[in-house]
Parts: C-alpha cells; structure tokens; sequence
C-alpha cells in the first residue's frame, strides 16, 4: 500500500512539473524582448525557427500551473506545437495532448505512470532545445 502511495506522488509530482512546462505559457508579458537570449541570430535554425523561439520565450516565468488559464495555455501549446522544428514535433504532440486529457481539477488517479514518463522526456526535449538553440531557460 505505502508503494502504491509513493508511486502514484511520484506520478502526480512529474506530470505537475511536465504540466508546469506548459502552463509558463500562461505568462502576461507575452513579447521576444521581455526574455534575455532571444534574439533572433540565436535561434539556431531556419527563418521559422525565430518565429518558434520568440512565442517560446512566452512560455517562461510561471513555477507552477494556473488552472484558470489551462485554455489558454493549451492554445497557445498548440501554437509552438506547429511551429516548432521537425525534431520537437513528436515532444510537443506528447505535451499537447496530455493538456488536453488532463484539464483542471488535476486528478491524481487520472495520472498513467507511462504517459507521465513520456510527458517528462518530452518536456525534457523541449527544455533542452529551448536552451540550446532559443536562449530560453524553461526551467526542466
């Protein structure tokens, strides 16, 4: 039983953390200038890859997920989603479609232990380019 209670706080800990990703999409300041690093010479990819990088930089400065704004944090995941370059598109189809079958109340018996696995390794992918070719510190 202690196992079990351990396994599904652990479950409910990453997919919080993986959503918390999604939800810095929730911040006002919403512009590429308010995010240092975002320049567009340091997108390190093609003319699109700017676009990508500038609404990324968006997705910054929320520490934990606003349930009143899952909406438009979703809209706006679903933005960056066709935009972002040809290797992230599989990250972000994972990170989309979790927002979209965990919506607000956050229900911890609605968390698969694989499906949240996925949701970290794709927010893990996401942060990781982010940092590397945007300049963009997601926090993951």
């Amino acid at each position: 039983m202690r196992t079990q209670r351990l396994t599904a706080g652990l479950t409910v800990a990453c997919a919080i953390a993986a959503i918390g990703l999604l939800a810095a999409a929730c911040n006002d300041k919403g512009s590429a200038g308010d995010t240092p690093g975002n320049a567009a010479g340091s997108t390190g990819g093609s003319a699109d890859s700017g676009k990508y990088c500038a609404d990324l930089a968006g997705y910054v400065s929320v520490a934990k997920p606003d349930p009143s704004k899952h909406d438009e944090m979703l809209r706006q995941a679903r933005t960056l989603a066709a935009e972002a370059p040809a290797e992230l598109k599989d990250a972000w189809q994972v990170s989309v479609t979790y927002a979209e079958n965990h919506r607000p109340p956050y229900d911890p018996k609605s968390f698969n232990p694989d499906e949240s696995r996925k949701l970290m390794e794709a927010s893990i992918a996401i942060s990781k380019h982010a940092k590397e070719k945007c300049g963009v510190n997601l926090g993951i």
